[in-house]
């Protein structure tokens, strides 16, 4: 089998009869075995900085099983059409002698993808093991294709399923993943939602709460954490809309330029605007221009997260990298950011809360090293995200020192 039969080109691939409708909670969308040519079916293998390597392989040979194997590039599963906000279940196997990926990735109506994605590291096992996910679809998309992707050593997938599901059933899973992990000892402080009034009535009373999350892959990784259906579980009187509203490596300091906000933000009409993620270069003027012009066009509440995942040496290679200033300078940068972000937030009358410090606690008390939280030396995995969730949680969950 020839690379050039391998690839093909991407807009392509809906045209392979691989659309299924987004269904009822319970309803198979995407049924692979591999048993069958899956190209036929739709699945197709994309190159990696110009190169795939990888195969509808046999089990042993003379075997009748089948499965897919990639050592560079990805395989990528034909479309599935997802109803916006909807969740999904993936459940697969997989064999590698090292962690792989997997990779939901979104698609609006006119085939355009959403920077908004489901990433997650797949832990390495030399026998077959299951793997269960949820994912939620964006909000806009219509399509979803799933991604398998090798790391250092050949990836092997077989049994691929996609389903829709009900949210009882997101929080149950979020329930199995979080028992894995160590517990969220975390306590908020009494008071932290003075100045989100509404956001709190809202989630008490009902009966929605739309919360955009602006920022980028880090405020990404923190939305994939099932909160909307935690809080909802909390608060049973409130849906919870939870929109991703993200670019790459993307902060304030690029958010604020061209009206971007016109895009990134006022079309979602939130209620409750979260500001997240690393890549706001310890700028806390860009951040106070961006909630400025938020608040110029919108009556949204405003809860501004500190960066959290990466190690303070991150922060500072940034401004080595970049060349902005000497370390140093940088390094004195980041010791103040605290106090001037909450200086910012105070005289913009919006929320902060230092989720950092929050997660740096969890990760020191907790009996893991740091990277089994980590898919990369940036990015949350399964289990940091959702142990980002529980901290989001106990923030917003209801506070019995209050009397709630």
């Amino acid at each position: 089998m020839s690379v050039s039969q391998l690839i093909v080109c991407a807009c392509a691939t809906g045209l392979l009869g691989g659309l299924a409708m987004a269904g009822s909670p319970g309803k198979l969308l995407l049924s692979a075995d591999f048993e069958a040519d899956p190209r036929k079916a739709g699945w197709v293998g994309l190159a990696d900085r110009g190169e795939f390597q990888g195969a509808w392989a046999k089990a042993a040979e003379g075997s009748t099983g089948r499965f897919l194997r990639v050592e560079k590039g990805h395989w990528q599963s034909p479309s599935v059409t997802v109803e916006p906000l909807g969740y999904y279940r993936l459940r697969f196997r997989s064999k590698a002698a090292a962690n792989g990926y997997w990779a939901a990735f979104f698609y609006t109506a006119d085939g355009t993808l959403q920077q908004a994605d489901h990433y997650d590291a797949l832990q390495g096992s030399r026998e077959w093991a299951r793997h269960e996910y949820c994912f939620r679809a964006n909000e806009g998309a219509a399509t979803v294709q799933i991604r398998f992707q090798a790391r250092r050593y050949p990836l092997a997938v077989d049994d691929v399923r996609v389903e829709r599901i009900d949210r009882p059933a997101v929080a149950a899973w979020a329930d199995r993943v979080y028992a894995a992990i160590p517990p969220v000892e975390f306590t908020p402080a009494a008071g932290r939602w003075k100045l989100l009034p509404r956001t709190m009535h809202r989630l008490r009373k009902g009966p929605k709460l739309r919360i955009v999350a602006l920022g980028d892959s880090i405020a990404n990784d923190t939305s994939n954490a099932c909160l909307d259906v935690l809080l909802e579980r909390a608060y049973p009187n409130c849906r919870v809309e939870w929109i991703t509203s993200v670019r790459s490596s993307t902060g304030c300091g690029w958010y604020r330029h061209e009206n971007r906000i016109a895009q990134y933000v006022l079309p979602y009409k939130p209620d409750l605007l979260t500001i997240a993620g690393i890549s706001n270069g310890f700028d806390h003027d860009a951040i106070g221009d961006v909630i400025a012009q938020v608040r110029a066009k919108s009556d949204c509440e405003i809860l501004v997260l500190t960066g959290c995942i990466h190690p303070r040496v991150a922060g500072e290679i940034y401004f080595a990298d970049n060349a902005r200033m000497p370390l140093d300078e940088a390094c004195e940068v980041i010791s103040k950011y605290p106090e001037r972000i909450a200086a910012v937030c105070r005289k913009a009358k919006v929320e902060l809360f230092d989720v950092r410090k929050a997660w740096d606690e969890y990760v020191l008390a907790s009996p893991k090293p740091h990277a089994w939280f980590l898919r990369d030396p940036i990015h949350a995995n399964t289990r940091g995200k959702h142990a980002l969730g529980r901290i989001l949680l106990r923030w917003f969950g209801p506070d019995q020192r209050a009397g709630q």
